[in-house]
């Protein structure tokens, strides 16, 4: 698997590179689901995770608490990502 990505920067772009790679080969579209969102209105917290489906089967990674829907996604990609780099499924 050829992802180019930065482990030492924040998730940002995540989902864009994850999007690209599930198109380069032939995936279905990710899905991002909010898991779990932690506190009050004003200090809310929110835990996203991601499902794919690859050729060996589907895949479901939870991503780290964020303060935003929108950045616990990116962290749930982050993770997929790196679970594919690491994994046999790269």
């Amino acid at each position: 698997m050829d992802v180019e990505f930065d482990p030492t920067k924040e998730c940002e772009g995540a989902k864009q590179k994850l999007n690209e790679l599930c198109q380069r080969e032939k995936w279905p579209k990710p899905t991002y689901r909010v898991e779990k969102e932690i506190g009050p209105a004003h200090d809310r917290r929110f835990i996203c995770s991601v499902q794919i489906i690859i050729a060996e089967g589907m895949l479901f990674v939870m991503g780290g608490e964020k303060s935003r829907a929108k950045d616990a996604e990116n962290s749930a990609a982050l993770a997929t990502i790196r679970s594919l780099q690491e994994s046999k499924f790269s």
